[in-house]
């Protein structure tokens, strides 16, 4: 069930569940569900979530692309048009801050793409160095941001910087992507120097 905060949220009147393929049940086959999606308390269109996930060959080597920082409508776009060209998907961690009437259609896209939409925190600040409400906060707006668009919770967290402290561990119940930093934003840093 959807919650509705601060003028977004998922249109409940709008739910439908359709059987398409009449098998007599709901799967990834079938349109779940035709909804407006509303952001900033207006409604920006109307979507058919279907959600195609791809097939996966776990005996082959598998690698986990992540793009952070999004959603907008310039690179994100690009990014998917790749990706569906090669037909690969990834996981996308968003800033809430950035989701807002053009650039959630862009989010929804990808998701509807197959695409995994994840948190990485409202605005992009060091949350290590934030109080448990601070955090508290922060997830759960972007948490429900990321829901009003496309009807799913995050399932992981990447914080921002990578600089994490034990009350974040304590307080956000998601999986953290950490890892080492690859600089890739800064381009003095060489392909090389990344790998």
């Amino acid at each position: 069930r959807a919650n509705i905060k601060n003028g977004s949220g998922f249109d409940e009147n709008q739910q439908r569940c359709v059987d398409i393929n009449t098998d007599n049940k709901i799967d990834n086959t079938d349109i779940v569900y035709l909804r407006n999606i509303i952001v900033n308390s207006k409604t920006i269109g109307e979507a058919y979530i279907t959600k195609n996930l791809p097939e996966i060959d776990t005996s082959k080597p598998l690698v986990a692309l992540t793009f952070d920082d999004g959603p907008n409508v310039t690179t994100t776009k690009e990014v998917l048009e790749v990706l569906e060209k090669h037909g690969v998907v990834a996981s996308f961690f968003v800033i809430g801050n950035n989701i807002d009437d053009n650039s959630a259609k862009v989010m929804l896209d990808a998701y509807l793409k197959g695409n995994e939409i994840n948190s990485h925190s409202t605005a992009h600040e060091y949350m290590d160095q934030m109080t448990v409400e601070e955090i508290k906060e922060d997830i759960e707006n972007t948490s429900d941001l990321i829901f009003n668009v496309i009807g799913e919770y995050p399932k992981f967290f990447r914080p921002p910087y990578l600089a994490v402290s034990d009350e974040m561990w304590e307080t956000i119940d998601m999986g953290f992507i950490c890892g080492v930093g690859c600089n890739d934003w800064n381009n003095k840093v060489t392909v090389e120097a990344r790998i």
